[in-house]
């Protein structure tokens, strides 16, 4: 079996297109979230009764407390948790990263 060989420059110009693409794609992540957030807040602010943006995962206790359902403590949370799913998508799923090091980042 050979090894096909390619040239510096091809795999530059390769990595910086795969590099873009991720970018890009979080960047409409973080957007659409931004969006999910607004939302909610808007609703909220004007006293509405709103589905939260997003919910914690089941076994996350950490905003189990009726006070994070009122505000401001429930923008507060929405915000945290959103980020949290963004850096959870950004950090994970790597290309080229090992499992080692995806869970130091995570």
């Amino acid at each position: 079996m050979t090894a096909t060989r390619i040239d510096g420059k091809t795999f530059a110009a390769g990595l910086r297109e795969r590099v873009g693409e991720l970018a890009a794609s979080f960047e409409a992540k973080a957007g659409r979230k931004l969006v999910r957030f607004m939302d909610y807040a808007a609703h909220r602010t004007n006293n509405e009764d709103v589905t939260p943006a997003i919910k914690p995962l089941p076994q996350d206790r950490r905003f189990d407390d009726p006070a994070w359902k009122q505000q401001p403590y429930d923008l507060i949370s929405q915000a945290f948790l959103l980020n949290q799913q963004w850096w959870h998508a950004a950090t994970t799923g790597v290309p080229g990263m090992t499992q080692h090091h995806e869970d130091i980042i995570s």
